[in-house]
């Protein structure tokens, strides 16, 4: 991985191990608060891009599906998220 992208190679390997474009980078698998588990995408904390079309399609897909799904920008606000999943 090269400035948050995978080179080609990386790339092609990935898939053929079944990685699918588009599904958040972090999955909790905890049931809580009425979820099946947590899903997080992460981005950067700044400069960062918006949902890409296939990240909003997980999003929604999975969201139908009962499962808590947050984007995160950077390591404090997904450990913020994570505390509050798991907190009573």
């Amino acid at each position: 991985m090269i400035n948050g992208k995978w080179v080609p190679l990386e790339a092609i390997n990935l898939k053929k191990m079944g990685l699918e474009k588009g599904v958040p980078d972090i999955h909790l698998i905890q049931a809580r608060k009425g979820y099946h588990s947590l899903y997080i995408e992460m981005k950067r904390c700044d400069g960062g891009k918006g949902l890409s079309h296939e990240q909003k399609y997980w999003f929604e897909l999975l969201k139908k599906e009962g499962h808590c799904v947050m984007e995160a920008h950077g390591f404090d606000e997904a450990k913020k998220i994570v505390e509050n999943y798991l907190s009573e």
